[in-house]
């Protein structure tokens, strides 16, 4: 099955995620090998990384695989979350009083705290293709 590649830029005034335009054939998954790990090809999308925010985890202009119906946030785990016009990737840490700690991997970047309800998690990334 073709998955469409989105942006991690929006730009978009409804807050969808973008399909990007350099994007012709999409993202081939096999539908055997997306079910054998518990997934339909309607839930899942991929994505850029954009940025090395995540480095060495997951290096800029890496391919993800987003599970958009893996919203629950999970401990540890690193999902990708809408912010304005943005979609950062980040690992999740979960703190009292229903509160979120986004850690980047790359130890430059700081760690950020939100409440739950004040972000948008648009799905769990559960693959990484690089070319390095």
């Amino acid at each position: 099955t073709r998955l469409p590649i989105y942006l991690t830029q929006t730009r978009a005034s409804s807050g969808e995620l973008q399909e990007d335009p350099r994007s012709i054939a999409g993202l081939g998954f096999c539908r055997f090998w997306l079910g054998q790990h518990g997934m339909e090809p309607g839930e899942v999308k991929g994505i850029y990384m954009s940025g090395d925010s995540m480095a060495p985890t997951i290096l800029p202009g890496d391919t993800l695989l987003l599970n958009i119906a893996q919203r629950q946030v999970v401990d540890g785990n690193i999902y990708a979350f809408r912010q304005d016009e943005a979609v950062l990737i980040k690992r999740v840490q979960l703190e009292p009083g229903n509160r979120l700690r986004l850690i980047s991997d790359n130890s430059r970047y700081t760690d950020t705290h939100f409440d739950a309800v004040d972000l948008d998690c648009i799905g769990r990334i559960v693959w990484r293709g690089s070319l390095y």
